[in-house]
C-alpha cells in the first residue's frame, strides 16, 4: 500500500519542484536536491514521461523496458536490452573466454544469448551452467548482484581448472605437447615417420599406457589393431599429432584420419565442471565474495578474508567435496538452448561430397588413401540450436546478403553431448564425423565471428569476443581442403571485403572486446586473464558506453576488431 501511495503522489511533487526550480534565482539548489529526493522516494520518470511506450528502447529507466525486448528472444535477468555474447573459438586458450565473459556480466547482468563454436562451444555450456546455478538466479538478487555473482563464477573457473589439472589433462594441447615429447624422447620419431613396424608396434604400447589411455580415441586403437598395413596407420597418425599440435589442417588425411584425442572424454570433463556449477551450493561463497570481487583476478579473490572465512577456502570446500563423485555429466543430456539462446556451429558437408568423403574414408581404413575433390559448393554452415531460435534465424529479418548467411543451415534437437561431438571435432582433431541425418561435419572454424546470426535471432545488443589479427589460416585451411576457391575465401574472410562475411559482423557488433590472447604464453593464466579482463572495448553503442571499461573507444584501429582495418 506504502508503494502505491508513493507512485501516486510522486508525480505531484516531480512538478512541484520543476515549479520551485522555474522561480528560484538559484536553479542548482533547492529544486535539484527536491528532485533527487522524490527520485530516490520510488519515483519513476519514466513511468511519468510515458516512455515505457514510446517505441523507444529507454536502457536506464528503473524497469525493463519492453520496448528493448526485441520479442524473439528471452531477457534471462529481466532488465534493460537483451545481451549477447559472441565468441571465437581459440583452443587451448580457452582460459581467456571465461575472463572475457566476465568482465563482460560484471558490467552489463546475465546474457540472454550465446554462440560458439569449436572450444567456444565449450565455454557456452560453462557459462550457461554458470547462470543455472540456483545463488545466481537469486529472487532477493538485483540485475547487477546476479552479474557480480556470475563473473565471480566465471573468474572461480581458473581455481577449478588449477585443482583437477593436478590429477586430469585438462587441456587437450597438453596431451599433444606431452605424447610429442614421449616419442622424441624415446628415439621412435624417425622410425615412426619411415613407417617401421617397431616403431608402430611401440606408438601401440606408448597410447596404450596409463599416463594417455584415458585421453586417446578408442578409434586409433581400432584402427591400429586392424589395420591391413599398421606400419602406414602408425606413421601417418603421428603425422597428425605433429599437424594437430601446429594447427596446421593441410593435410589431404585430415578429414579421414582419426584424431589422437578422445573429444568425447574430453567433453564429459566439461560436462562434470558444468555440473559443478549448476549443482554446487555455492551461496554462502557468493554472498560473502561477490561484491568485494569486482574488479579483481582470481588470485587476489581467493586471498580475501570476509566474515563468513576466506573467498578461496569457501569455494574449494563445495569443489573439493563434488570431485569425490564419479558419476557422469547430466548436464551434457541437457538440450541445446533450452535454458539460455545458445547457437553452436559446426560445418556441415552435403551433396555429392558426402559420397566423396565416404569414398576416401573407406579407402584410408584401408591403407589406400586417395584425395577426393570436394564442391565447396556442398558445404553449409550449420547452427546447433533450439528450434525455435533456428525458425528465428531463417527468416533472416535484418536481410543479411553475406556469404556465411547465405550457407545456413539448421541442426535442432541436440543435447551438449552431441554438439560437444561435433563442433569441437575439426580436422586435425578429429576426422569428418556421421551426422544422424546422413550428412556429415567437419568441425566449428565455420563460423568464428557468429554475430550475424544472434542478431537474426534476435539480440538487441551483441557483444564479440575476439582478438586482433586477421582470420586464422586455420580456418582457411579447412575451407580450401573443402575445395574452396580464392572468391569463396574472399567472401568470408576477406578484411579489406566490406561485404564479406567477417567484415559484416565486425560491423554488425554493438560492442568488441578486442583481446590479443595470440600472444600470450600457453597454459599462463594470469596472463591470459589480465589480457582478457582489461582488453580494449570498442563501441558507439550509449548503452554499452555506460560500463566502466578500462579502455572504451568507438574505434580502436585494429584489424580482426575494427571494420574497414586490414
Amino acid at each position: 500500500m506504502k508503494q502505491r501511495y508513493s507512485r501516486r503522489i510522486a508525480p505531484l511533487l516531480f512538478i512541484f519542484a520543476l515549479l520551485i526550480t522555474g522561480c528560484d534565482g538559484d536553479s542548482g539548489s533547492t529544486g535539484e536536491r527536491l528532485l533527487q529526493s522524490v527520485t530516490q522516494n520510488d519515483f519513476d520518470q519514466c513511468e511519468f514521461l510515458g516512455r515505457y511506450n514510446d517505441q523507444v528502447c529507454d536502457s536506464n529507466c528503473p524497469l525493463p523496458d519492453p520496448d528493448c525486448d526485441s520479442g524473439d528472444i528471452r531477457n534471462i535477468d529481466g532488465e534493460g536490452p537483451t545481451m549477447c555474447a559472441a565468441l571465437r573459438g581459440n583452443g587451448d586458450r580457452i582460459p581467456a573466454h571465461f575472463a572475457a565473459l566476465a568482465r563482460i556480466v560484471e558490467n552489463h547482468g546475465l546474457l540472454s544469448g550465446v554462440a560458439g563454436g569449436s572450444s567456444a562451444a565449450f565455454t557456452a555450456l560453462l557459462l550457461e551452467s554458470v547462470q543455472k546455478n540456483a545463488s545466481v538466479q537469486c529472487q532477493h538478487c538485483s540485475a547487477s548482484e546476479k552479474g557480480e555473482r556470475a563473473a565471480l563464477l566465471l573468474k572461480s573457473m581458473f581455481g577449478y581448472i588449477e585443482t583437477i589439472s593436478a590429477s586430469e589433462d585438462f587441456l587437450a594441447a597438453q596431451s599433444y605437447a606431452a605424447l610429442l615429447n614421449e616419442i622424441q624422447q624415446s628415439g621412435n620419431a624417425q622410425e615412426l615417420a619411415a613407417g617401421s613396424p617397431q616403431a608402430s608396434g611401440n606408438l601401440l604400447v606408448l597410447l596404450n599406457s596409463e599416463r594417455f589411455r584415458s585421453l586417446v580415441n578408442p578409434e586409433v586403437f581400432q584402427l591400429l589393431r586392424q589395420s591391413p598395413n599398421a606400419d602406414f596407420h602408425a606413421a601417418d597418425i603421428y603425422k597428425g599429432i605433429q599437424l594437430a599440435a601446429a594447427f596446421d589442417p593441410s593435410d589431404s588425411n585430415s578429414l579421414v584420419r582419426p584424431g589422437l584425442l578422445n573429444i568425447d572424454g574430453l567433453a564429459e570433463q566439461i560436462g562434470r565442471a558444468a555440473d559443478f556449477y549448476v549443482e554446487a551450493d555455492l551461496d554462502k561463497f557468493l554472498t560473502a565474495c561477490s561484491d568485494q570481487s569486482v574488479g579483481k583476478a582470481w588470485t587476489d579473490i581467493t586471498a580475501a578474508n570476509t566474515q563468513a572465512g576466506n573467498c578461496g577456502s569457501l569455494f574449494m570446500a563445495p569443489l573439493t567435496q563434488y570431485l569425490q563423485r564419479k558419476t557422469r555429466s547430466s548436464q551434457l543430456n541437457q538440450p541445446v538452448g533450452e535454458f539460455m539462446h545458445t547457437l553452436i556451429p559446426t560445418s556441415v558437408i552435403e551433396g555429392q561430397s558426402v559420397s566423396l568423403w565416404k569414398d576416401a574414408y573407406a579407402a584410408y581404413k584401408q591403407a589406400t588413401p586417395i584425395t577426393p575433390q570436394y564442391s565447396f559448393n556442398d558445404v553449409r554452415f550449420g547452427y546447433i540450436g533450439a528450434s525455435r531460435d533456428l525458425q528465428t534465424i531463417l527468416e533472416n529479418k535484418n536481410d543479411y546478403r553475406d556469404e556465411k548467411s547465405r550457407r545456413f543451415r539448421s541442426y535442432q534437437g541436440a543435447t551438449w553431448r552431441e554438439a560437444l561431438r561435433y563442433s569441437p571435432a575439426e580436422p586435425g582433431l578429429s576426422r569428418a564425423l556421421e551426422l544422424t541425418d546422413g550428412r556429415v561435419s567437419a568441425g566449428g572454424w565455420n563460423d568464428l565471428h557468429p554475430v550475424l546470426a544472434l542478431k537474426n535471432m534476435g539480440c538487441d545488443k551483441v557483444i564479440y569476443v575476439t582478438r586482433q589479427g586477421r582470420e586464422s589460416g586455420f580456418a582457411r585451411g579447412v575451407s580450401r581442403l573443402l575445395g574452396s576457391q580464392p572468391s569463396d575465401e574472399s567472401a568470408l574472410y576477406d578484411l579489406s571485403n566490406s561485404e564479406s562475411g567477417f567484415s559484416r559482423s565486425l560491423e554488425a557488433a554493438d560492442g568488441i572486446l578486442c583481446t590479443n590472447w595470440d600472444q600470450q604464453e600457453r597454459l599462463n593464466f594470469p596472463a591470459f586473464f589480465n589480457d582478457a579482463y582489461n582488453a580494449p572495448f570498442q563501441t558507439s553503442d550509449p548503452y554499452l558506453q555506460l560500463a566502466t571499461y578500462a579502455s572504451t573507444t568507438a574505434h580502436l584501429g585494429l584489424p580482426g576488431c575494427t571494420a574497414g582495418v586490414f
